[in-house]
């Protein structure tokens, strides 16, 4: 009868941790969303032929707006700032297409990679509408492309959804929000 009960206690104990694990671990991978701002530096900008990037969102404007009405294409360089990652430095691919029915005759599609300090990846994609004078900002609209995030942007959604970003030389501020499913800065 002895031994009855102290497999029962030690069942009990493995039962009772093995849930404490589960609990921890789920609360440790739960997705915490928070407002994303970054502040980034443009300096550098190249220009390529239009049709030169293959990634599908540039596939599926040219479909939308046709091949000939992409007008100009460019790698931008830029270093960043953000809220979640910290510093990191990155690359954006923009192209511009000829839309009659945007504010002022384009959008821009681009995909922004970055790199933080510490090696984590972070991958956006979406569109910036030039808007007429005397604003002359942009309406952003970008979205965290999840399955290429690492690191704390491992699987993270959210994204930019901006009325009015300006863009200079100077450089540009993204606020928005994202949803990180790992570790998150503090």
């Amino acid at each position: 009868m002895k031994r009855i009960h102290r497999i029962d206690r030690w069942g009990g104990l493995v039962a009772a941790i093995t849930v404490a694990c589960a609990v921890s671990i789920g609360t440790g991978q739960a997705a915490n969303t928070k407002p994303f701002r970054e502040i980034g530096l443009t300096p550098v900008a190249s220009y390529v032929n239009p049709g030169s990037f293959t990634e599908q969102i540039f596939v599926d404007a040219r479909a939308r707006h046709g091949a000939a009405n992409e007008f100009f294409a460019a790698v931008v360089l830029h270093i960043a700032h953000n809220n979640v990652g910290g510093r990191g430095s990155g690359f954006a691919l923009e192209a511009g297409f000829a839309d009659s029915s945007a504010p002022a005759g384009a959008v821009v599609y681009l995909v922004v990679y970055e790199v933080m300090a510490n090696g984590d990846q972070l991958v956006l994609a979406g569109t910036a509408i030039p808007q007429l004078p005397p604003d002359g900002g942009y309406v952003v609209d970008l979205r965290l492309v999840p399955s290429q995030g690492t690191g704390r942007f491992a699987g993270a959604t959210g994204g930019i959804d901006q009325a009015e970003v300006t863009y200079d030389p100077a450089g540009y501020i993204f606020e928005g929000t994202i949803t990180t499913v790992g570790k998150t800065k503090k």
